[in-house]
């Protein structure tokens, strides 16, 4: 049942950019709340998993879900933070580039990561924008 709700959650992602890509800017949002709802159930249950685990190689598979199943939620974040973006709400992209970079750092990503590197791309580029605005 985990294994199917982790494709249910990839797969509303998948759509979420799908979508944003055909500027169905709500339809994506809806698709990637959905996916973020089910990654935070997922990552619950695995941590409940992890606390009744009977032995090491059993919390070492919990540690591991958790760790794809943070990646798999910063992605999202990262995504959705790039349909804010192109939707001109810079202040919620730049919130769910935050995001990211977080769950990214508590996997233990460092600077050189490729999502990382993106998402401070994106964030530099805000940053830009409203030295622009500002101007």
């Amino acid at each position: 049942k985990i294994d199917q709700e982790y494709d249910l959650a990839t797969s509303l992602a998948l759509l979420g950019r799908l979508r944003t890509l055909l500027c169905h800017f709500d339809e994506a949002d809806r698709a990637y709340e959905e996916a973020i709802s089910l990654f935070r159930v997922l990552r619950l249950a695995a941590k409940h998993d992890q606390l009744q685990a009977i032995d090491e190689e059993t919390a070492t598979l919990c540690d591991q879900s958790i760790k794809r199943i943070n990646d798999e939620a910063a992605n999202v974040f990262y995504f959705r933070g790039k349909l804010y973006q192109r939707s001109g709400m810079h202040e919620e992209a730049f919130r769910w580039y935050q995001k990211s970079i977080a769950f990214r750092k508590r996997n233990g990503a460092s600077r050189q990561d490729g999502c990382v590197r993106r998402v401070v791309q994106c964030m530099k580029n805000r940053s830009a924008i409203e030295r622009i605005v500002s101007a």
